[in-house]
Order: structure tokens, then sequence, then C-alpha cells
């Protein structure tokens, strides 16, 4: 008698498993990173899914922000949601990919595109050299920020960060806002390797599908290398600017030198916006009567995160500011809006 007889099951009953995999599939929407532990997390390089893993060695929660966000849809009254935002500094870790079977690290797999693409004609030391200045790659090993946020964050979730904030140390920075009118809410840490220590963080993925911009946050591989590519294609483009007015500078007036000069810092300065990000970097889009229009400016890439976890000595508190969570007590929507339009006040 086979097990299923055994306690009274048809095979039809458990064969869909293995006939329909992708049913069985996780949804969840999120993936949980514990500090000091290895990770399997989404990895992507150029759109090609990697397997990937993670393994976070630092993490320092030094930022804190709120923001209204105006929600406009057909046929609906505006709304105003909060955005939660903040930044986990000092953010070391070590991503490793499983490439053919075999495991190696990000940076070993950017030294092998370059080692191709030149051949012979490139030394293992010059690569090693070019990689070793080039910030996006050794920043996770040497501490770098990440930034997160949360879309349409939860009242009693934020009043709960904003009070363990403070009270651990942190300070108003609604100055460094000051330029934006949809802040409500800033307040930093000061001092080197001052914040709270995160031990925990849920990570989430954007569908860049869904965004106007068809930018957003994808995993950390993706953000990490679509860096590396944008500051190589206009560095690239900065040397090729160089190449041409070297060639033609006795030919061309102060003016036409200046105004070449200029593309090519352009091109340069462009490079260097936001390197350093571990959560990737977007150029400044505008829609324009339905068309993209690119500024030449970048901006950091919030991740999405809407759950933490921070340790002091034998205390551990968690964070959660999702609007629908479970695991926190929500008030009533009248409630909420009524709180959010008094933001002023409570923060």
């Amino acid at each position: 008698m086979s097990l299923l007889e055994k306690f009274g099951y048809k095979k039809d009953d458990f064969a869909i498993v293995l006939e329909q995999p992708d049913l069985f599939k996780s949804n969840a929407k999120t993936t949980k990173v514990v500090v000091g532990e290895k990770t399997t997390i989404l990895g992507s390089i150029n759109n090609i899914p990697v397997p990937a893993t993670i393994t976070v060695t630092n993490a320092l929660w030094t930022r804190l922000t709120v923001r209204d966000h105006k929600i406009e849809r057909p046929n609906e009254e505006p709304r105003i949601s909060q955005v939660f935002g903040g930044v986990f500094s000092n953010f070391k870790a070590d991503v490793m990919l499983q490439i053919d079977d075999t495991e190696m690290s990000l940076y070993d797999l950017m030294k092998q595109f370059i080692t191709e693409a030149f051949g012979s004609a490139i030394s293992d030391d010059k690569v090693n050299q070019q990689l070793s200045e080039n910030l996006a790659l050794n920043g996770l090993r040497n501490g770098g920020p990440f930034m997160f946020q949360q879309m349409g964050a939860g009242i009693s979730g934020i009043q709960h960060a904003v009070e363990a904030f403070r009270s651990a140390g942190a300070v108003d920075d609604m100055r460094s806002v000051a330029n934006s009118d949809s802040f409500n809410t800033a307040y930093k840490f000061v001092g080197d390797n001052s914040g709270m220590q995160v031990t925990s963080f849920e990570l989430g993925t954007q569908n860049r599908k869904l965004s106007k911009t068809s930018q957003g946050f994808i995993d950390i591989v993706s953000a990490i290398t679509e860096n590396f590519e944008r500051v190589v294609a206009h560095k690239k483009a900065a040397a090729n600017l160089k190449i041409d007015l070297d060639s033609k500078i006795g030919k061309l007036s102060m003016q036409e030198i200046t105004d070449k000069q200029g593309l090519i810092d352009l091109e340069l300065n462009m490079a260097k916006d936001y390197v350093n990000c571990w959560s990737g970097a977007a150029r400044q889009v505008k829609i324009v009567q339905g068309v993209k229009v690119y500024a030449n400016k970048y901006n950091a890439v919030n991740a999405p995160c809407g759950r933490w976890t921070t340790a002091s000595g034998d205390t551990t508190t968690d964070f959660d500011v999702w609007s629908n969570s479970s695991k926190v007590s929500e008030n009533t929507e009248a409630e909420q809006i009524a709180k959010v339009q008094s933001a002023s006040e409570v923060f």
C-alpha cells in the first residue's frame, strides 16, 4: 500500500504540484534580509535573471523623512497619502552570483566582462586598478548609503518610527528639504557611526512597466550594475568629446572650445551623480504632453522597504509602516486623513 492510499488520498490530489509548479511559487512581495546571514535574493543583469545571495554585514538607520503624495485618479476625489523615506548608512554587504554553476562576486563578474572585452590587450593588474577606483562596485564592501521608501505609509507606523528615531538621538532636518513643500517631517543622526543599528529589513521590488518613466528599483544586483553602466557610458561620451575637441582645437574659437569643454564637464558630472547609492540612480525625467524629457541630472532611487528591525543592547524594536499591515493597528481611514492633514502639528 502506498502512502497516498494509506492516508486516503488519490494521485490526482497531489499531481498538480509537479504539473503546474508555478502555482506553488511564493507570491510574497518582499524578501527579508537578516544582517549577518546569507539571504537568497532576486537578481538580474541587463534584464536577465541571475540567482544571487546577499550577506549584509552592517547597516545604520540614519535618516527619516515623510512627505505628502497627492493621488489623482479618474472619477475620484484627489486624496493625500504619506510616503515614508529613510536611509541605511554604512551599508556593507557581499553580493554573490551563481553563473553557470560557478559562484562569483559581482566584482569578479564585472572584471570578467572587461577582461573579455579587451582580451589579451589588457593585463589583470590594469583591470583590478580600474575597478578598485570604481566606488559603485567597491562601495558595498566599504560601506555607503542604501535609500528606501514606503508609498502610502500607515500613520500609526509613521508615528512609532518618528518617536523612536527622535528618542534615539535624531535631530530635526527640515532645513534639508526646505525647497519642497511636500515634506512635513525630516530627522537625521549627526556624527560618524551615529544611528540605529539595523538587524533586518524587508526588501521589495518595483514594476517598471507601471512607471511613467520606466524606472525604479528592481533588485540590488541590477541597481549596482546599471550604476556601473551609467558611469561607463558617460565617461565614454566624455572621452569621445575630448578626442573630438583635441582634433579640432586649432580651428575653434575660444567660445567654441568653452562650449565643447562644457559638454565634456557635463558628461563627467553625470558620471559622478549618486555613484555611491546602492539602491541605484535614475535620470530625472519629466513627462511633457506624453513625451519623456530627460534632464542632465540623476536622482537616487529608493528601494521599497516598509518593515525593518533595529537593536540597541538587548532591546530589539520592530518598525512597520505598511498601510495595510497586520502587524500594526491602523486607525480608520477618516482618522488617518485627519492626522495627515494635521501632520505638521503631529510631527
